[in-house]
C-alpha cells in the first residue's frame, strides 16, 4: 500500500533523510521514532506529497506521488487522515465543529448526516457527549482524542 524507496532530502547542506526505505501493507502499523530534528515530520510530509524529495520515490498503491502535480496529489490525499502533533484544534470552534471540519466544503452531506458521523467518531475515541465543549474545556489527552476523531471521521484508508 505504501512503499518508500531510497528517499533523500536535504535542507541546504543539511541531510535530513538519507536513503530511507520501507513498505507498509494494508492492515499493518508502523511507528516512526527519533530525536527532535531527526526527520520524522519531514518523512510524513513526503508521504502526502507536501514535500518533494531530492531523490527516491514514495508509492501509494503503486503510484509514485513524487512526480504528481497538485491536482493529482489531491486525489491521493483524500485517502489520508492526519493526526497533528498537539492535536492542532481550532480554539474558536467547539469539538463538533473541529471534528466535522473536513465536511465544511463538502456539500454532499446534510448537517444531520455530519452530526451523526461526528457523534460516531467521538464515540470511537471514548468522548461521547463532548460535541459542544470548547478545546479549552478539555484535558490534553481529550484534545488528542478529538484530533484523532477528526482524522477518522471521513473514514480514510490511511491514518498518519
Amino acid at each position: 500500500m505504501i512503499e518508500v524507496r531510497n528517499l533523500k532530502k536535504n535542507f541546504g547542506p543539511n541531510p535530513v533523510l538519507n536513503g530511507v526505505s520501507f513498505g507498509i501493507e494494508k492492515g499493518e502499523s508502523l511507528v516512526i521514532i527519533g530525536r527532535s530534528g531527526s526527520g520524522k515530520s519531514v518523512l510524513l510530509k513526503h508521504l502526502i506529497g507536501l514535500l518533494k524529495p531530492d531523490a527516491g520515490q514514495v508509492l501509494i498503491e503503486g503510484e509514485d506521488i513524487t512526480v504528481m502535480n497538485e491536482r493529482e496529489l489531491l486525489r491521493v490525499r483524500y485517502r489520508f487522515g492526519m493526526v497533528f502533533q498537539g492535536a492542532a484544534l481550532f480554539d474558536s470552534m467547539n469539538v463538533a465543529e473541529n471534528v466535522g471540519f473536513a465536511f465544511r466544503r463538502d456539500r454532499r452531506l446534510t448537517q444531520k448526516e455530519i452530526a451523526h458521523k461526528v457523534s460516531e467518531s467521538l464515540e470511537m475515541v471514548d468522548l461521547p457527549g463532548t460535541e459542544h465543549k470548547n478545546p479549552s474545556e478539555l484535558s490534553g489527552g481529550m484534545r488528542k482524542r478529538v484530533g484523532l476523531a477528526r482524522a477518522i471521521v471521513y473514514e480514510p484508508e490511511i491514518v498518519l
